[in-house]
């Protein structure tokens, strides 16, 4: 947003430049009269009348949603009307993601009122939206926040339960004690699980291959069987006959 802009009033009698810069000894508002005898505008030519209407060093931010005001004052005095006071300029930056990247600068307003004197410019840009600070809570801190609430709500309210109507002590104030000691069960086994450190022991569950056999054709074969250990660590096969009842 830093750099010089220029507009014209609609009478086409002066013009305005804004001086967006980071020194702020240099003016930045400046106005000039229409020169009749060369019909242009010189800010540069010592013949023309130009005045500072705003200074860098005297600048005031004020901002809202999608909008944000500086007003620069500390300018030169008004002549014979506005009591003499310091001129001034209030600049209304305007959010507008429609219009193109360039900002439009435009003069809306010059009050020479005795109580109230100013000059009211806008400057309108989709770049002055990445400037402005969103003050409304997004749908995610709105749910957060409702959700610490009831949490809130359901802890404190199931506490003061369990202990005045309960008269309960300890850790059993707390409302559900069984279901939050098993959660917390369950969220460790999961840590365990997803994260462990250490191979599982597969001991309890092996699979071994009997000796290699020749079938009626003459043809090698082997059988897997599934064996699994009881409480005195022995192996034993799934299929063998003393397993069955007797």
């Amino acid at each position: 947003m830093f750099g010089v802009y220029e507009a014209t009033d609609d009478k086409n009698e002066y013009q305005y430049q804004l001086n967006l810069c980071k020194n702020k000894n240099q003016p930045a508002m400046r106005q000039q009269k229409y020169n009749s005898s060369t019909k242009t505008y010189k800010w540069d030519n010592p013949d023309d009348t130009i005045y500072t209407i705003g200074k860098m060093d005297k600048m005031i931010v004020k901002s809202g949603s999608d909008w944000m005001m500086l007003e620069f004052g500390g300018g030169d005095p008004y002549g014979t009307h506005c009591n003499s006071e310091p001129r001034r300029a209030l600049i209304m930056f305007i959010c507008r993601p429609e219009l193109p990247i360039h900002p439009t600068f435009t003069v809306m307003q010059e009050s020479i009122n005795n109580s109230s004197c100013y000059y009211l410019f806008e400057m309108s840009s989709p770049t002055i939206c990445d400037h402005l600070d969103n003050n409304g809570l997004s749908a995610g801190s709105i749910l957060t926040i409702i959700f610490c609430v009831f949490a809130g709500i359901y802890f404190l309210g199931g506490f003061a339960y369990q202990r005045f109507v309960n008269d309960a002590k300890g850790i059993d104030q707390l409302v559900n004690k069984d279901f939050w000691i098993s959660f917390g069960d369950l969220v460790a086994d999961g840590c365990d699980f997803v994260f462990r450190s250490t191979p599982r022991d597969d001991s309890h569950s092996q699979y071994t291959g009997l000796p290699t056999g020749e079938s009626a054709d003459g043809t090698s074969r082997s059988t897997g069987l599934m064996r699994s250990s009881n409480s005195t660590g022995l192996m034993m096969d799934k299929d063998d006959d003393n397993l069955l009842p007797v």
